[in-house]
């Protein structure tokens, strides 16, 4: 495993990269509070929480733990369709239900 800020820098660029402008929010994002967030930058990141905090993020274990790979989970999506999978993510539940009526339609009008 890396050095443990590479890990903390890691997840805030992962927090940001999903809309959380700052470590607050991304601390509320995986459950814990500002003053744990800020143990784990100085302490070092617990290794049971590796794939939770992936999954909050949808970003790779790999990635986070050691800086391998991409950042996001997406296998071999374009970066529109990687774009579209983030706002769905972050999107509340009427937010989701409206994205999923809007898919129904462009797939009834555009698809093959």
């Amino acid at each position: 495993m890396k050095n443990k800020t590479d890990i903390y820098d890691r997840l805030i660029q992962a927090g940001k990269a999903h809309g959380l402008e700052n470590e607050t929010k991304i601390a509320d994002a995986i459950g814990i509070t500002g003053q744990v967030l800020n143990h784990w930058k100085n302490r070092g990141f617990p290794k049971g929480r590796f794939l939770d905090v992936s999954f909050t993020f949808g970003i790779s274990p790999l990635w986070l733990a050691y800086g391998v790979g991409t950042m996001l989970s997406t296998g071999d999506l374009s970066d529109t369709e990687t774009r579209i999978l983030l706002s769905y993510r972050k999107a509340k539940a009427e937010g989701k239900v409206a994205l999923n009526e809007l898919a129904d339609t462009i797939l009834g009008k555009y698809s093959g």
